[in-house]
C-alpha cells in the first residue's frame, strides 16, 4: 500500500495525489473579534425575541394578518406552538437572508472571515456568522422554554444543536489550539440548514 502525505504550497493550498482541500479547511484563525462577547451577544438576542414575540407577532402579527377566527379557538398549548412555529420561521428567513452570502463566499474561498461584509462596512462576514450562529442557539432554546410540551427526539434535537453551535463559538475562540476551529464552525451553518 502506498504512503501517503499532505503537503502545504506556498499558496496554502492542501494538496493529496493531486486533489486540492477546500480553502477553508485551511483557515486557522479568530472567525471574528467579537467571538469573545458571544454570551453577551446571545443576551441580546434573548431579549430581542422577548419582544418580537410579545409586541411583534402577539400583538400585532396575529391581530392583523389572521381572522380572529384562526385564533380564537386556539387553546393556550396550540396558540404557543402557532406563535413558536411564527417565531422559528421569521428567524429562519432572516439567518437565510443574513447568513448566505458570508457562509457561501468564505466556503468557496472567495473571502476569509475578515473579510467586510460589505465596502465601507466595519462588520465582517465572521462577525455576521457569530451573530447569526447566536440566533440559530436562540431560536431553539425560545422552543425549549416557550412550548408546552416537546417530543423526547425533539428535546434531544434540539439540546445537541444549542449544545453544538456554542461549542463551535467556544473553539473558534480558542482557534490556535483546536487546529480544525474555524472549518467546524463553518460546518456547523451546513449542518445547521438542515434543521
Amino acid at each position: 500500500m502506498a504512503n501517503s502525505t499532505v503537503t502545504v504550497s506556498s499558496g496554502g493550498d492542501a494538496h493529496h495525489h493531486g486533489h486540492h482541500a477546500p480553502a477553508f479547511a485551511n483557515i486557522n484563525e479568530l472567525i471574528s473579534g467579537i467571538a469573545p462577547f458571544s454570551g453577551l451577544i446571545l443576551t441580546i438576542t434573548a431579549v430581542i425575541f422577548a419582544v418580537v414575540r410579545l409586541y411583534g407577532v402577539e400583538r400585532l402579527f396575529l391581530r392583523y394578518v389572521y381572522s380572529a377566527k384562526v385564533t380564537k379557538g386556539l387553546t393556550e398549548a396550540q396558540k404557543r406552538s402557532f406563535i413558536n412555529h411564527h417565531m422559528a420561521a421569521g428567524s429562519k428567513i432572516v439567518l437565510l437572508a443574513v447568513c448566505a452570502y458570508p457562509l457561501l463566499s468564505i466556503l468557496s474561498g472567495h473571502s476569509t472571515p475578515h473579510t467586510h461584509y460589505a465596502p465601507g462596512s466595519v462588520a465582517t462576514l465572521g462577525d455576521v456568522l457569530i451573530v447569526s450562529s447566536q440566533i440559530f442557539t436562540v431560536m431553539y432554546i425560545f422552543e425549549l422554554f416557550y412550548r408546552d410540551a416537546i417530543s423526547p427526539i425533539s428535546l434531544a434535537h434540539h439540546v445537541g444543536a444549542i449544545v453544538i453551535a456554542q461549542a463551535a463559538v467556544a473553539m473558534s475562540i480558542n482557534f490556535d489550539h483546536e487546529r480544525d476551529a474555524v472549518p467546524e464552525f463553518l460546518l456547523c451553518f451546513i449542518w445547521g440548514k438542515r434543521s
